[in-house]
């Protein structure tokens, strides 16, 4: 939605990835956050979320 002008940073709009990978859901997550920080190569995902926000 940032590439289509509607929001200026991914934290404004609610369904975005961006926002669950800050504040994860404990129940009904919409990613795998065990798969992502594998794949990644993070030990935590208090790490991946502190990346992501750069």
């Amino acid at each position: 939605m940032v590439r289509a002008g509607v929001v200026c940073h991914p934290s404004e709009w609610l369904f975005s990835g961006y926002n669950e990978i800050h504040a994860p859901h404990k129940r009904y997550a919409l990613l795998d956050y065990e798969g992502l920080r594998e794949l990644l190569k993070f030990r935590r995902k208090e790490d991946l979320a502190y990346a992501y926000r750069g």
